[in-house]
């Protein structure tokens, strides 16, 4: 089975706090320590546990230095890396981004699967891998928790108001995991040495067919204004005599900074 796994470069969840903007309110990409998306990791080892001996390639949209977290995936497992690069992506928003990542995986495939990690660190949008199967018109399931290859065909688990649900997913098809679907295997000495010798496939928008898209469809999104907002947290005990009473008063502070009514 042809796996695909869709990676994004972030802002080190372990190392970023806060980084700097530029003129344009975007956020400046030397500013911080990167690592490819924690819960795309996840992405790659339900890959590598479903496609047996089968090739495992990894694909991103980024500027030049996305490349450093394809070769993190290298160095995991993966067989393959795809970058997209291009000028014109510099901002790309959503729609922009399903795009690009939709024609790259046209190109490279016929694929039998398509995974994603539910949503990346940094946006935290969690719908690229629906937009990304809309485009390519396979069926979909996203926050999985628990995914098993039977008979051809995909059983997957998604967490339910009554308890986790399974369903029965027909191939080709587009998932999307959570960190709960498994614990990523760590790189090893061998993996990374392999990482940085295997030859990683650069595009640019020409390349993967998509120059003549609809007028507009490439522009990306205006920030008019960004803000850091503080954070405070403030501990107050609510005191009684009863359990009843300290809910009594707990429920009119809550009223009074107008977080109830």
């Amino acid at each position: 089975m042809k796996i695909a796994v869709c990676v994004k470069q972030v802002p080190d969840p372990e190392k970023f706090s806060v980084g700097s903007f530029g003129k344009d309110w975007r956020l400046s990409r030397d500013s911080y320590p990167k690592t490819a998306n924690p819960v795309d990791k996840n992405a790659l080892e339900l890959a590598l546990q479903l496609s047996g001996q089968d090739p495992v390639e990894v694909i991103t949209m980024g500027p030049e230095n996305a490349k450093e977290a394809l070769r993190e995936m290298l160095a995991i497992g993966a067989s393959s890396a795809v970058h997209v690069v291009d000028r014109a992506l510099e901002g790309a928003d959503l729609l922009t981004t399903a795009v690009v990542l939709s024609a790259t995986i046209k190109k490279r495939g016929p694929f039998d699967m398509i995974i994603c990690g539910k949503q990346s660190t940094d946006a935290g949008n969690a719908s690229i891998p629906s937009m990304v199967a809309e485009i390519l018109g396979s069926p979909s399931l996203t926050g999985c928790e628990k995914v098993e290859f039977v008979d051809g065909k995909i059983f997957a688990s998604q967490p339910g108001d009554l308890g986790m649900v399974v369903w029965k997913i027909e191939l080709p098809c587009v998932l999307s995991v959570t960190k709960n679907i498994n614990t990523p295997r760590l790189p090893s000495l061998r993996g990374m040495t392999r990482a940085m010798q295997t030859e990683i496939a650069t595009y640019g928008l020409q390349d993967i067919g998509i120059g003549n898209l609809p007028e507009g469809r490439l522009q990306p999104a205006n920030m008019l204004d960004s803000k850091q907002i503080a954070r405070e947290v403030a501990t107050a005990i609510m005191e009684g005599e009863t359990p009843q009473v300290k809910a009594a008063a707990l429920l009119m502070s809550l009223r009074e900074k107008g977080l109830i009514q």
